[in-house]
């Protein structure tokens, strides 16, 4: 985030992304600590949030360079421990085997008719407690095939003023 620093996204040693949101300057202290790196904090280039901002380029390059030495594991423990915010940049693949997103049923199956099967999709956000809800579908086979429910269901709206709508370039 321009002039925001450091918040970004950061690179590990395996490839994968974490990232770190320090910007507050008793966070971004911490951070400086965690990476062993505790003379950062009271440089003046990087001493207030003003100052961060506008060395947020040399900033992340430091501390770009500190995570890709290190483990996504490794960076979000060190930092978490420390106060800071730090998190897993997931993938497809780990939201699909993330523990938790299947224990709150934030991904379920639905049937797709296009595919002719069942596929994985979002669950219902937020999950109440006495009114849950639930998908019934993935969705319409086609855009726009649900339209003339809408008009005549909801918009009372006939066939005849349908077929006018469209022949005026309204639908």
């Amino acid at each position: 985030m321009e002039g925001i620093a450091p918040s970004n996204i950061y690179q590990s040693a395996d490839g994968s992304w974490v990232v770190i949101a320090a910007n507050q300057d008793t966070v971004f202290r911490r951070l400086c600590e965690a990476m062993g790196r505790p003379e950062l904090g009271s440089d003046a280039r990087f001493a207030n949030h003003v100052a961060r901002g506008r060395n947020q380029d040399e900033l992340d390059a430091i501390i770009a360079q500190w995570a890709a030495q290190r483990q996504p594991t490794d960076i979000i423990d060190v930092l978490s421990a420390a106060g800071v915010i730090a998190g897993p940049i997931n993938t497809v693949a780990d939201v699909v085997q993330d523990p938790q997103l299947k224990a709150r049923e934030m991904l379920v199956e639905h049937f797709d008719e296009r595919l002719g099967r069942s596929v994985l999709g979002p669950g219902v956000v937020p999950v109440l407690s006495e009114s849950p809800g639930g998908v019934r579908n993935a969705g319409p086979a086609r855009p726009g095939q649900d339209n003339d429910d809408v008009y005549v269901g909801l918009l009372g709206k006939s066939a005849q003023d349908i077929e006018r709508l469209r022949a005026e370039g309204v639908l």
